[in-house]
């Protein structure tokens, strides 16, 4: 019985906090991208198709990402990218 309430004050502490991390939001991550393509190019085609993800169109792509470490920013010769989902650890990031 005293379970429930503990478990229900847990859950609204988590979502009050916005800097805790939540299942029901996904946080975006900078990253550095060699590239920012629409989701219409063909080798962002290829590469969403071969892992079967299916996007608006109009959705921008970064190819080549990898995070952004907040001491190293300036080395980026890329693209800033927001991206809300990383696959196949940053080949490409769907951008928010």
């Amino acid at each position: 019985m005293f379970l429930k309430p503990f478990v229900l004050v847990s859950f609204m502490l988590a979502l009050s906090d916005p800097t805790a991390a939540s299942p029901f939001m996904k946080r975006s991550t900078l990253n550095c991208c060699a590239t920012l393509v629409s989701a219409q190019d063909p080798a962002a085609q290829t590469l969403l198709s071969l892992l079967g993800v299916v996007v608006d169109p109009s959705v921008q792509v970064g190819l080549t990402c990898s995070p952004v470490i907040e001491s190293l920013r300036s080395s980026c010769s890329g693209v800033f990218v927001n991206c809300d989902e990383e696959l196949l650890g940053g080949l490409i990031c769907i951008a928010v």
